[in-house]
């Protein structure tokens, strides 16, 4: 009962005085500590809190490593760590990898069924869809 007020109040905060129906159209604020808060890798997969990821799924020249979260299962968490990009220089194919250091936020929670997911990212200042098929630019 404990976990489900928690959750509950969560929701809630922030949005006093609105009726009943806006609370059940509301993005969640958290989700219950028992349920996996997840994004989808190119493959399909769910993963949770990913330390790497794929951000150009056709040709994986564009990635995330070394990421580290914060405010994971909340409405929005925080990231940082490394964005690989093929330089493209002379060619995407034979032009090797530019490394920098970005900010990454998770963002757009819903729930599905025993799951949650995040729908949005933003990469530095670069924004994506998060589907089943993965990051896709916006």
């Amino acid at each position: 009962m404990k976990r489900l007020l928690v959750t509950v109040a969560a929701a809630g905060f922030g949005l006093g005085g609105c009726g009943g129906a806006a609370l059940a159209t509301a993005p969640p604020r958290s989700v219950p500590l028992d349920r996996a808060v997840a994004i989808y890798d190119c493959s399909g997969h769910a993963v949770t809190r990913p330390a790497s990821l794929v951000l150009a799924c056709g040709d994986a020249n564009s990635q995330l490593r070394g990421m580290r979260w914060t405010g994971w299962g909340h409405a929005r968490a925080s990231g940082s760590g490394v964005l690989s990009e093929a330089s493209c220089n002379p060619s995407c194919a034979t032009g090797g990898l530019v490394n920098k250091r970005v900010h990454v936020t998770a963002s757009g929670l819903t729930l599905q069924g025993t799951s949650a997911l995040y729908s949005q990212m933003t990469v530095g200042k670069q924004r994506y869809a998060l589907s089943r098929q993965g990051p896709s630019q916006q």
